[in-house]
């Protein structure tokens, strides 16, 4: 439900260990960085202006 409209869910979920909530920039380019394939990024916490950084510094550094 979002306020109080049902939806019907199309994502596929999945549970990622090895991931911590504390984690900082460094901690989260090296876990991106041992992905075998390519994987979609979102960056969907912080401010604005940091999110942008760290999207930059995603394509930048791991082409994604």
């Amino acid at each position: 439900k979002i306020y109080g409209d049902e939806y019907r869910v199309k994502a596929k979920i999945h549970t990622v260990g090895g991931l911590s909530a504390h984690a900082d920039m460094d901690d989260l380019m090296r876990w991106l960085g041992n992905f075998k394939s390519n994987p979609q990024v979102h960056v969907v916490h912080g401010e604005p202006e940091v999110k942008q950084d760290f999207r930059n510094t995603i394509e930048s550094q791991l082409k994604l």
